[in-house]
């Protein structure tokens, strides 16, 4: 955006304009007026040698002498100053026409026509003190000439021929009118030139106008000071701030501002930038006029000349005194809890690393005692938040009342509690025996209830775990507060109201999962899953299809059960992963299998948090596309978690992808209490057996009972069935006799195999059906080349 200084500059408004302007001019001037007399002084000597008869005379000389002189001029003018040329010219021609007039008749004289033309060339080119100084030379000349002709002084005058007085007319008045009309143009742009430098001078007026405005109107405080800090102008803002009127302030040093708070470096350097007029940038404490101080952020910086010499300072003052203390509380929260103004986990850990640190030195012990309201979410439900919060403020009243003031009192969440207790003594036993009569004066004060400010008492009980410190010589706030967290969880177990030791057992288990969930991310990048199959079969023993399985095939353990790492992935993100890669896997098994000419109907377990990826059925679509597989032959086994929570969405993705071919199994059906309620909803068309009921079913009537009636919930629903777990020729007997289109799975017919060991052995088998467009019963064989080619693919 152009500012209207710019506008001026654009106009061609510098100071330094005005002499480069008149030097030109007067340049041009003189350019012209030698250029126009080296031919007049030619042509009025040529006419005068010619036609005069007087041969090469003084008149004839003159002129000839005159228009050297003008060629001379000319040369002179391009290589410097053009007064001095100007002075010579027209003062020679002054000289040569004063000369010429005496010889030629005095004020009769043809010749007094020049001195027209040296006036009018002198006031422009000289000025008008050099052209009243040729015009008094002038009339002094004439005096001179009418005295001496009537004292009869002059020599006659020449009768002079006519074509060299009408030539010299003709010359001199042409040389008149080019000069008049360059001065009239010249006029013209000068008149020109002072309304830019007007308009450019009215533009910076405003400029100054809106700067001081900007200045006086300013929300922030500005100071103009000499060199030494004296005030010399100050804003509204700053006179406002001051409490003073601008005759009290200016004159003052600036610095007597600044409240005593500020520390002495601070002073230091801003008196150090003054001196060496340097930019300053710092805060400090200022005094204002109410008597109250204020924060605020200074920038000066010293105004300079063009020649780079410093004469004032400029102090901009930005008051951040309401940032500071917003910043000061922020601070605060970081460390504290709005709510009960309690120190929070973060600053209680600062203070354990403190305290950890101090205890390994000295060989003493600290305790970190965590207490958790039991049933707190029941109050918060029965009697709205507000009582939450106040019961929560009221019970850290009521425990501050217990502690001494070198004891941390912290709130780590919601309705959890800590309490760091320091200098406890050097033997273990003795320490925990401390700790425990806190926990014990806990449980004691919370049997009173607890005063609400505007609702009933509340009597509440709490959980207390405690864990020593330092366990070691590196113990950190993260493992001091992972034991009390264990030990608080032993505490819970037993009901409430209870307190508990961290003990090494208890964080066994904890360590165990975080090892196995560790391990089992690098599983993935590292390609150590597995997939097997079991193998499906029907009532005569005839294999149908498979369940496809995920093992572990860990690096320095060996294959890790499904039992410990399967129920860790599904309590994080990991089973996500894991499913994607057994789908993938088993989809990839199905497309060779298609590729050698063969139908290979798979199960694969799906989890309720892989479901409800909000990408997977996309997902799961564009694999079976890419691999060219039926998703006919996809059976995808759900259990009643999956459609808890968001039913209708659930819902709605199990009918999408029942659209698109593929087929849903209940699992573990008949263990769920919901079971039922759903199944008359979800678009399913297999339900498969828990292996509970089987075990047992052949020789107890109640287990007995309840397999056949799911097998004739199913015969209604016309829902296939899958028995799982079928380990004994009796169960299978009993499941035959019952529904002999009844699918079996269990280590009777096949335990899971690696990929590869179960396509040899169903090679062997080759009882699959058929790929539309072969015959019935033809032998189906996985060519070797398949095999290798799978089992390369699975990393068998």
């Amino acid at each position: 955006m152009k500012t209207s200084q710019g506008k001026a500059q654009g106009a061609g408004f510098r100071p330094d304009d005005d002499p480069d302007d008149r030097d030109e001019l007067g340049r041009r001037l003189l350019q012209a007026c030698a250029a126009i007399g080296v031919p007049t002084c030619l042509v009025i000597g040529t006419i005068r040698l010619t036609h005069g008869g007087a041969g090469f005379d003084r008149s004839v000389t003159a002129n000839f002498v005159y228009a050297a002189l003008c060629i001379g001029i000319l040369l002179l003018t391009r290589r410097g100053n053009w007064r001095p040329a100007a002075h010579l010219l027209l003062g020679s021609g002054w000289l040569i026409t004063t000369f010429l007039g005496w010889q030629a008749g005095g004020a009769r004289s043809v010749n007094t026509m020049n001195y027209a033309v040296l006036l009018v060339a002198c006031a422009w080119l000289l000025g008008h003190r050099p052209a009243l100084a040729m015009a008094g030379m002038t009339l002094l000349a004439q005096a001179v000439f009418l005295t001496s002709e009537v004292n009869g002084w002059l020599p006659p005058a020449p009768v002079l021929p006519a074509p060299y007085v009408g030539t010299y007319n003709v010359m001199v008045l042409g040389l008149i009118a080019t000069l008049t009309l360059l001065s009239r143009r010249s006029y013209k742009q000068r008149l020109a030139r002072e309304q830019r430098y007007s308009e450019a001078l009215a533009l910076r007026e405003a400029d100054m106008h809106k700067l001081t405005q900007a200045l006086e109107q300013s929300p922030e405080s500005v100071l103009i000071t000499d060199l030494k800090g004296r005030i010399e102008y100050a804003n509204a803002i700053a006179l406002e701030r001051a409490g003073c009127a601008a005759s009290a302030l200016i004159g003052r040093d600036a610095r007597q501002l600044v409240s005593p708070r500020t520390n002495t470096a601070t002073l230091r350097s801003l008196s150090t930038a003054l001196r060496e007029t340097r930019p300053w940038r710092g805060e400090l404490h200022l005094r204002r006029g109410d008597g109250h101080e204020s924060v605020e952020s200074i920038t000066i910086a010293p105004v300079r000349q063009p020649d780079g010499q410093a004469t004032h300072h400029v102090w901009l003052q930005q008051d951040i005194t309401a940032r500071r203390e917003a910043e000061a509380r922020v601070a605060h929260l970081e460390r504290h809890d709005a709510l009960t103004g309690l120190p929070n986990r973060r600053e209680l850990e600062a203070r354990l690393a403190e305290r950890l640190k101090q205890a390994t030195q000295a060989r003493c012990h600290l305790a970190l005692v965590v207490l958790n309201i039991d049933r707190f979410k029941t109050v918060n439900e029965a009697r709205g938040q507000g009582v939450g919060d106040a019961l929560l403020q009221a019970l850290a009243q009521r425990l501050r009342g217990l502690l001494y003031r070198h004891e941390l009192l912290a709130h780590v969440g919601a309705d959890e509690f800590a309490v760091l207790l320091p200098d406890l003594e050097a033997e273990a036993g003795a320490a925990s025996h401390q700790a425990y009569g806190l926990a014990c004066q806990v449980h004691e004060a919370l049997l009173q209830p607890l005063q609400l400010s505007q609702a009933e008492p509340v009597t509440v009980t709490a959980s207390i775990g405690i864990a020593l410190c330092p366990a070691s010589e590196v113990d950190t706030p993260a493992e001091a507060l992972r034991r009390a967290a264990n030990a608080l969880s032993e505490a819970k177990r037993h009901g409430g109201a209870h307190t508990a030791f961290f003990e090494a057992a208890m964080g066994d288990a904890a360590q165990q999962r975080f090892r196995v969930e560790r391990d089992l991310r690098e599983a993935l990048a590292d390609h150590q899953l597995r997939l097997f199959l079991q193998p499906q079969v029907d009532a005569k023993g005839r294999w149908t299809g498979a369940e496809a399985l995920v093992r572990w095939q860990h690096p320095t353990q060996g294959m890790v059960s499904p039992g410990l790492f399967i129920p860790i992935a599904e309590e994080s993100e990991l089973i996500v992963g894991v499913g994607r890669w057994v789908f993938t896997e088993a989809v990839r098994l199905m497309a060779t299998a298609a590729r050698a000419g063969l139908a290979l109907p798979l199960s694969v377990n799906l989890s309720p948090r892989q479901f409800r990826q909000g990408d997977f059925v996309p997902w799961l679509c564009n694999l079976l596309a890419e691999q060219g597989v039926d998703p006919g032959l996809l059976t995808l086994e759900v259990t009643e978690g999956l459609v808890i929570g968001n039913v209708e969405q659930a819902i709605a993705r199990m009918k999408e992808l029942r659209a698109r071919g593929l087929h849903f199994s209940i699992d573990d059906f008949g263990t769920g209490y919901s079971s039922l309620a759903y199944l008359k909803r979800l678009p399913i068309s297999e339900l498969k057996i828990d292996k509970a009921f089987i075990q047992d079913a052949p020789t107890h009537p109640d287990d007995a009972a309840l397999v056949e009636t799911i097998l004739s919930v199913a015969a209604h629903m016309q829902l296939k069935v899958v028995a799982e777990g079928v380990e004994t020729q009796e169960q299978a007997d009993f499941l035959a006799r019952r529904d002999a289109s009844v699918i079996l799975q269990g280590y009777l017919f096949g335990k899971p195999a690696p990929a590869r060991e179960w396509l040899q052995r169903w090679q062997e088998q080759q009882v699959l059906p058929p790929l539309p467009g072969r015959a019935a019963g033809t032998p189906q064989p996985l060519a070797g080349a398949d095999i290798a080619a799978t089992a390369t693919a699975l990393g068998a």
